[in-house]
């Protein structure tokens, strides 16, 4: 079944009454990349005054990233805004050389003064409307690390510019960075406009959560879904996860990633009614790919006299999954009175939500903790709260409120610190060095990707002089200058990236007495038809991990059988493209790695950075 329904109880009192409805959406597994829709999207980044200090720059990086992951069935566009709205790039065919010519026009960008979110915004979704065809995926994502004081100001009325945008199929997804941005405004952008709301703490965040955005749009099996309620007569239908409601008992839930389960929650406030009537909730499921079917399922509750209602025990994991969802919206919208001054309404807010715990009548160990954390963070949400804690806590609401894992704060805050547990391994000792200064270039983002840019920069140094001038292929006696030249000592390792192609015509060579890697990208882009920065971040991938342990020796770890693994050895060149696209760290090489002090999941976390890199330029 492409939906089912669930509810904490059978029975109802014959009084007015609450009940809830779980809808689980089960999706089909995602497309293939060849299978996918085309994506229409428009970046649209906020330069004004604050987002100077390096803001802008891993902003901008950012989006020459995604720009390199779309292809030519795609289309995108690219605004900047402050006090004014520049379109950078208007609306356009993702070809390379469109790709590359954005990329270019970014790096030209500089910060400039207030803020007019509002119509940054719209411009950038006025792009994505502009060659919409039936089957693509229309998304405007909009970053920013402010208020809007310009323009279009009101949460309301921004709100319902989200909401018929998402009618015409232009979602809206929010990115806010640092400590200043307007949450509740994001949040709710991002709520009626059908996309995703994002917290990025600090700018280092910034690539992982343009990688997500553009993975969850490249993977979505239902688009444009809604859940249509049919409730008793007097009966009122909410959503505990915030879904928007869309004319009379429909939500629209948005688009679903392939393969990734969603509980859509639903709290039914029935009206009075006599004992032993049936109150009945029907269910069906709209959205643009037809893949849950012209379906009416129903949920059904026997009225009863209190004490048998009382009687009957509901059942467990509903009733926690409700519990989390009531705690979640209360704390939301708490936060939002919080946050307008309105200390009394946010108490009111608690209160209600307190009482519900209560209701839901179970004693499972999970609610009772829900209950009494509740009523212990009382005090604090109906007082002045800092902007950070406020600005977290309701991070956390939202991403409990939308079932989504990976944005919960814990998990961001784990793996910004493998990030930088990562970052930290790789500039201990490694020292890239570029033959050209076209590499140089190439060698510079591959290191800013890979450790961010504080660390790069001390990372990167060129090449000896007239090595550009060498002819190819690279003599033996020319690579024996070069180890003597870049030698260092024991952990430290040295990586050279060269044009010429290397003697053997292979991809790189690894010199143990001077502790000197020579690598040649002679080819590469022509032979696999990736960009170079992948290849490159994966070879000072490879090559840190001699600094990172001396126990470490790539001669055990590489084997000639391919495995789509990191360390396969792609005795054929060409097989180095599908490595980088879709290579994993197989569970031998997991184990060998934690043998030689290796922490494979820091590992992980670059090697994911380089697939990013590594999309076909179509």
């Amino acid at each position: 079944m492409p939906f089912s329904l669930r509810s904490e109880r059978t029975l109802a009192p014959t009084h007015a009454c609450e009940r809830y409805v779980v809808v689980d959406l089960s999706p089909p597994p995602a497309p293939g990349h060849e299978a996918r829709a085309p994506a229409h999207l428009s970046l649209v980044i906020d330069r004004s005054g604050s987002m100077g200090g390096g803001k802008l720059t891993l902003a901008l990086q950012g989006a020459r990233q995604v720009l390199a992951s779309l292809d030519e069935r795609d289309r995108f566009s690219v605004v900047v805004f402050d006090d004014g709205v520049d379109v950078v790039v208007p609306s356009t065919v993702a070809t390379p050389d469109a790709r590359r010519a954005a990329a270019d026009r970014l790096a030209r960008i500089d910060t400039g003064g207030s803020t007019d979110l509002g119509a940054g915004w719209l411009t950038g979704a006025g792009e994505v409307g502009k060659a919409l065809g039936a089957d693509a995926v229309g998304r405007c994502v909009l970053l920013t690390d402010g208020e809007a004081n310009r323009g279009i100001v009101d949460a309301a009325e921004l709100g319902a510019h989200a909401r018929a945008l998402r009618r015409r199929r232009v979602t809206t997804t929010t990115i806010g960075l640092g400590e200043g941005f307007n949450e509740f405004l994001l949040g709710r952008m991002a709520e009626e406009g059908g996309g995703h709301f994002h917290f990025a703490g600090d700018e280092t965040r910034l690539a992982d959560i343009f990688r997500r955005e553009l993975g969850d749009l490249f993977a979505e099996s239902a688009r444009d879904v809604t859940v249509v309620l049919d409730a008793p007569p007097g009966a009122r239908v909410e959503s505990l996860n915030g879904y928007v409601a869309d004319g009379r008992g429909a939500f629209a839930v948005g688009a679903l990633r392939g393969g990734r389960r969603v509980e859509a929650v639903f709290r039914v406030t029935l009206p009075p009614s006599a004992a032993h009537e049936v109150a009945v909730v029907g269910v069906r499921v709209r959205e643009r790919d037809g893949v849950f079917g012209d379906v009416r399922q129903e949920l059904t509750w026997r009225r009863d006299t209190p004490s048998a209602c009382a009687a009957e025990s509901p059942a467990s994991d509903v009733a926690v999954l409700v519990a989390e969802l009531e705690d979640a919206l209360a704390r939301s919208t708490a936060l939002a009175r919080n946050h307008e001054g309105d200390f009394a309404a946010a108490d009111a807010v608690v209160d209600a939500a307190s009482a519900r715990l209560r209701q839901l009548g179970c004693d499972d160990a999970a609610v009772v903790a829900l209950r009494d954390k509740l009523a212990d963070d009382r005090r604090r949400l109906t007082r002045p709260m800092p902007s950070r804690s406020r600005k977290e806590d309701y991070i956390r609401s939202y991403s409990s409120q939308k079932r989504r894992m990976l944005e919960d704060l814990a998990a961001q805050d784990e793996a910004a610190r493998r990030a930088r547990a990562a970052a930290a391994a790789m500039a201990k000792g490694l020292h890239p060095r570029a033959g050209s200064r076209s590499l140089l270039l190439v060698v510079d983002e591959a290191c800013r990707a890979l450790a961010g840019v504080a660390a790069a920069a001390p990372l990167l140094h060129g090449g000896p002089r007239g090595i550009e001038a060498w002819p190819t292929p690279l003599s033996p006696d020319r690579e024996q200058r070069l180890r003597r030249d870049l030698r260092v000592g024991e952990p430290a390792a040295t990586v050279l990236f060269v044009a010429q192609e290397l003697d053997d015509a292979w991809f790189s060579h690894w010199h143990p007495q001077e502790r000197v890697a020579v690598v040649s990208t002679a080819g590469f882009a022509e032979l696999t038809g990736l960009p170079l920065v992948a290849f490159v971040a994966y070879e000072l991938l490879l090559q840190s991990l001699r600094t990172r342990s001396e126990r470490f020796d790539a001669r055990e770890f590489l084997h000639r059988e391919g495995r789509g693994c990191f360390f396969d050895f792609c005795g054929d060149k060409g097989e180095i493209a599908v490595q980088l696209q879709a290579g994993h760290v197989c569970d031998d090489c997991v184990a060998g790695l934690v043998r030689v002090g290796i922490d494979p999941q820091e590992l992980a976390a670059q090697w994911s950075v380089v697939q990013s890199l590594a999309h076909p330029a179509r």
